[in-house]
């Protein structure tokens, strides 16, 4: 079950439990005249219900920004590099996984990201080596849950080597294709290809 689903899921239990303590409380209170019994379940099914509802809230704010996202940001396609751990979430004595993925900018850098998918280790849902869709905007990033798929991207071998990425270094310089003549932007240091005629180009 993803993240938001178990979230959505413990907060309508919860909040259920609750809701049911403080109708119980105030019945069995009413039934035995005894106004002790009302005062000490309401409050402990009303904790209940608001631990409930925040997470019921939680996953519709986190549904609400994802969705923006998705339609504001820009979108990339980008192979699933590696998995690290959510340290944030223990789960059955196990963090939830965050993937890693790698995609090329507009200007033809190579970036990572690493997206909150959440699952737990041996999840078959986000296989490295698969290609998925992401968005980005204002340097938050979801991804689009139904397209992960086995596809071959253009320059997928160079996303999935094993060449550290630090994106805070980059720097962009002007660049133009001896090939086609074409101008386009690259990392300095780095080789690139003319997004247009696909020549490899040493960006000085």
């Amino acid at each position: 079950m993803s993240s938001n689903g178990f979230n959505r899921l413990f907060g309508i239990i919860f909040g259920g439990v609750g809701a049911f303590i403080m109708i119980f409380g105030i019945i069995l209170g009413i039934a035995i005249d005894d106004t002790i019994i009302t005062a000490i379940m309401t409050p402990i099914g009303f904790i209940f219900f608001a631990v409930g509802l925040g997470f019921v809230l939680s996953n519709i704010f986190a549904k609400k920004n994802s969705n923006s996202i998705i339609d504001k940001g820009t979108k990339y396609t980008g192979k699933i590099y590696s998995y690290t751990d959510d340290t944030t979430v223990l789960v059955n004595g196990s963090y939830r996984v965050n993937i890693k993925v790698r995609y090329f900018d507009k200007n033809g850098v190579e970036r990572e990201a690493v997206i909150p998918t959440k699952f737990l280790r041996g999840d078959s849902s986000f296989p490295i080596g698969a290609t998925i869709d992401i968005y980005e905007l204002n340097g938050k990033y979801t991804w689009d849950k139904k397209s992960v798929r086995y596809e071959s991207i253009p320059r997928e071998e160079e996303l999935m080597d094993d060449k550290p990425i630090n994106s805070t270094n980059f720097s962009l310089s002007a660049v133009r294709c001896q090939s086609c003549g074409a101008s386009f932007t690259g990392a300095k240091g780095y080789a690139s290809r003319c997004p247009y005629c696909g020549a490899a180009v040493n960006v000085e």
